[in-house]
């Protein structure tokens, strides 16, 4: 029997494991160089094939 349900990105999970595999397969790290920050996808954003941790990392990249 499942003892706990974690809740990660609106999606629930029956392990720390099964948490860890998601977190492998879905997060990325900021593309902005001064900032590195790791998050999921789902809660970043993505522009011209450049993942950003926030809004206001994309709007200070120089790059993008």
């Amino acid at each position: 029997p499942i003892k706990q349900i974690i809740d990660l990105a609106t999606k629930k999970f029956c392990s720390e494991k099964c948490v860890a595999t998601f977190r492998k397969e879905n997060q990325v790290k900021c593309q902005r160089k001064q900032c590195t920050k790791p998050f999921l996808k789902i809660e970043g954003v993505s522009r011209f094939g450049r993942w950003y941790c926030s809004d206001a990392c994309l709007n200070e990249d120089e790059e993008a």
